[in-house]
């Protein structure tokens, strides 16, 4: 592997440069690394940081959606997290889940309308429709087995809707985190950077440059910078996908979420082993007097989490408006990544009234950057010819869009290796297996406040 002490002036070549080095990006690198390719990835933070959008000890891992093409999706994600659990147990000879089968409830009151875990109603029907199973259980057995209580204070008896599905659970995202890099590292020639900014992103001049010219500093490649070229370019870096999306004159439409979490503390002299058997997640309607959102969700304790500690969380974001200028400014002045006291509050006075045997002040707290979009979905494609108003080629002529993929937004965490798949197929051409409409990065708004413009533009 090539270190930033052997580098040399001129421009480093691979096959593919990765720019973002979280679950998805490392999840392509590990892709294309597989397929033989030499592959450089480029962190602007410390890989494993907890500054982004892949901090947090454990994620949640769900088959349950509104849309039915994601359910199939999920569903494949699911056999190829175990083909990576078998990967690297070949590569270290260490027996590690990374993903935690726990199984999962969701209930809560019919009427609730849809947001960013969907509906209530919907994923149940879809479980029936691809024959998997599903369970309905009644709000007397998810009190007692789950140590919750009075949930009739959000969801009125004669509304309630609960069911369990086993294939869901939590993912163990240091470990993955681990298990990708050290994976994609087994190629020769691949460079790792962390610390590393991308400044510039630039296309080729003429037929015999590389496709792909970024160029780099920060103290991941000492104290000059770097360029780097390649045939293709991966862009997996989240809330920061516009800051280089810029440099080849695009946008994403998305906003940005500083997602708070919590881990509070257990009794194990009061409450069962397992304060929550499965993960679990609430759907009911809005505070009237609020307004705020009553969705909130539950994990299990895990054995590479802290002993009687348990995540639970608020399923919205107080900062949930931010554009990346603003992002940047609170970075700026040592905020945004310490938990807004108000999110902190809504999650506390949900365990003060709804759970048995855990302390209601939480023992830490967190921050995750989301990519949102304003219909809670991923973008995954390559950047297409016509995007940003260029004619398609019809002389024969190389295209450089057609050596740009790009993967933002949604809750992806539980498709990484599915998404990284797709990223390696499209970047080298290969048949990309899924592709539901739900992921086109040219897509058009379907709802909202800009019904029919589309999620990626032309910069003005």
């Amino acid at each position: 592997m090539a270190t930033a002490d052997s580098q040399q002036k001129k421009p480093l070549h691979f096959d593919v440069i990765v720019i973002g080095g979280g679950l998805l990006g490392l999840s392509a690198a590990y892709y294309c690394a597989r397929d033989g390719k030499r592959v450089a990835v480029v962190e602007r933070s410390s890989f494993y940081n907890q500054s982004g959008s892949s901090g947090d000890l454990i994620r949640m891992f769900r088959t349950m959606y509104t849309e039915y093409e994601l359910q199939v999706l999920a569903y494949e994600a699911k056999g190829l997290w175990k083909e990576l659990e078998k990967a690297y147990r070949r590569d270290t000879g260490k027996s590690v889940e990374l993903l935690r089968l726990t199984g999962q409830a969701n209930f809560g009151d019919e009427r609730y309308g849809t947001a960013a875990q969907g509906d209530l109603k919907k994923p149940r029907e879809n479980l029936k429709k691809g024959k998997k199973q599903v369970t309905d259980v009644s709000l007397e057995q998810v009190e007692k087995e789950y140590n919750l209580r009075n949930l009739r204070k959000a969801i009125p008896q004669d509304r309630w809707i609960g069911y369990e599905n086993d294939d869901c659970g939590v993912i163990n995202v240091p470990e993955t985190l681990r298990a990708l890099r050290r994976l994609a590292d087994g190629r020769q020639g691949s460079l790792f950077l962390d610390n590393a900014e991308v400044y510039e992103v630039r296309t080729p001049k003429k037929k015999s440059d590389p496709a792909v010219r970024v160029k780099v500093r920060g103290s991941g490649v000492s104290k000059r910078n770097q360029e780097l070229t390649a045939d293709k370019c991966i862009i997996t870096c989240g809330v920061w996908t516009n800051d280089i999306l810029q440099n080849l004159g695009l946008e994403l439409d998305y906003e940005i979420w500083e997602m708070v979490y919590e881990y509070f503390a257990t009794d194990p002299d009061s409450s069962p082993p397992e304060q929550f058997p499965k993960m679990w997640v609430q759907f009911a309607t809005e505070d009237k007097e609020t307004g705020r959102s009553n969705l909130f969700y539950g994990f299990p304790s895990v054995p590479w989490g802290p002993d009687n500690m348990v995540k639970l969380g608020w399923e919205d974001a107080t900062m949930n408006r931010l554009t990346l200028k603003e992002l940047k400014q609170r970075r700026a002045e040592g905020l945004g990544q310490v938990a807004t006291t108000v999110d902190v509050g809504h999650a506390s006075r949900f365990v003060r009234e709804h759970c048995v045997g855990m302390d209601p002040q939480p023992a830490f707290s967190g921050v995750c950057l989301h990519a949102a979009f304003d219909d809670y979905m991923s973008v995954l494609g390559r950047l297409p010819r016509t995007a940003a108003g260029e004619e398609p080629d019809k002389n024969g002529k190389r295209s450089w869009r057609d050596h740009y993929v790009v993967c933002a937004g949604g809750w992806a965490a539980k498709f990484a290796p599915i998404f990284g798949r797709m990223m390696w197929e499209l970047a080298f051409d290969k048949k990309a297996q899924v592709r539901p409409e739900l992921l086109d990065i040219t897509r058009t708004r379907k709802k909202g406040k800009r019904k029919g413009q589309a999620y990626l533009n032309k910069l003005e």
